[in-house]
Formats: C-alpha cells, structure tokens, sequence
C-alpha cells in the first residue's frame, strides 16, 4: 500500500523566505555596481538623463520644469553679506553694496512721540524687492520707544532683495556725523554715481 507524501508545514513559508532574500540580494547588487555602471557606460547614462528630462518637460510645459536664468541672476545679484562684514565697510563700498538707501526724517506725532518717515530713496537698485515706500513710516527699535532726540532723521542702508534694512545713522542738520562726517549733498551725488540716477519713489 502506497503512502502519499505530505509536504511539510514549514515548506512553504521557507520558499517565501529563500525568494525575499534573492530579492534582496539582487537589488543590493544593482545598487553596488550602479555607481560603476555610470563611470562605465556616461553616454547611456546621459541618454537615459535627457530622456527622463524632455519626458518631464513634456508632462509639465518647458517654462515650468526649466531654470528661469535671467531670474536665478537677479537672485545672485542681491545675495547678502553678513552685517558685520557690512559695517566694517568704507562709506564708498556700503554705497556700492546696498541694495537700496533710503533718507528718513524725523517726525513729532500728535501725541509727542517721534516717528520716521522715509522721504526718498538716494539709491534702489533696478529689480529690488523692497516693501517700505516713500511716504511710510520706517520701523526702528529706537526712535518712538523713548523721548531721546535723534536729530533730523537717518540714512537707511538695505542688503538682500527682498531688501531688509540693515544700517542706519541719524543725522542733524546737512551732515552725517557718523558715516564719515559726509554732507547730504555729496552722499545723494555718491549714490546717484552708484546706480545711475537717485529714486523718489518706489516703482
């Protein structure tokens, strides 16, 4: 009498298991020898590269998924430098370096604290991103947190695009005591020379 042979219980989950680790061990090899199938084989790799890329474009329209060049320029155009590189400047180069300068004058409000108001920009850059306008009131730590006298009002260095103001002295009368003593004259002619011709308004 012949006797049917059952499998063993364990069988199965062991085959499932044997299969889980030639998969494993396939796709460990695949990413081992990726590398070197790049260096060996750049040309495919570039093919392969562009295809994916015009794939792309196609699904996504060309002016999305490309880089805007004239935008990504304006961007390295403004990038900051620290403000502490920036204080440590000559007059001639914050001039240069700023993205924007404005002139501020200082203000008694109806309650008899002070306010500045900025009055023009000496320099804006073309293509700067700046939220204050002439007109507004700029916003100081300084002047309306206590009666201290700041004089006639201050000239507001900005860095960056967005423009972020990083710099301001107070000036009394004509001149700028703490930017080299220089006369609101020559300071609008510095900064006429640095961009061309001075903003007094916003564009």
């Amino acid at each position: 009498m012949q006797q049917d042979l059952q499998p063993h219980p364990l069988a199965k989950p062991i085959r499932r298991l044997t299969i889980a680790a030639w998969v494993i061990a396939a796709v460990l090899l695949l990413n081992t020898l990726a590398p070197y199938a790049v260096m060996l084989f750049p040309q495919l790799y570039v093919s392969q590269a562009k295809e994916i890329e015009e794939s792309l474009n196609k699904t996504l329209g060309k002016e999305e998924f490309s880089v805007d060049a004239k935008a990504l320029s304006e961007k390295q155009k403004f990038n900051t430098i620290p403000g502490n590189q920036f204080h440590a400047m000559p007059l001639d180069e914050k001039i240069i370096h700023a993205s924007a300068i404005a002139l501020t004058r200082i203000e008694k409000t109806s309650d008899g604290k002070q306010r500045q108001v900025i009055q023009e920009f000496l320099k804006k850059a073309p293509g700067v991103t700046i939220y204050n306008e002439v007109g507004s009131e700029f916003q100081s730590r300084y002047v309306g947190n206590d009666e201290m006298d700041y004089g006639d009002g201050a000239i507001v260095f900005f860095l960056g695009s967005p423009a972020r103001a990083i710099s301001w002295s107070y000036f009394s009368g004509d001149r700028v005591d703490s930017l080299e003593r220089i006369p609101l004259s020559l300071l609008r002619e510095k900064c006429k020379a640095a961009q061309g011709a001075p903003n007094s308004a916003v564009q």
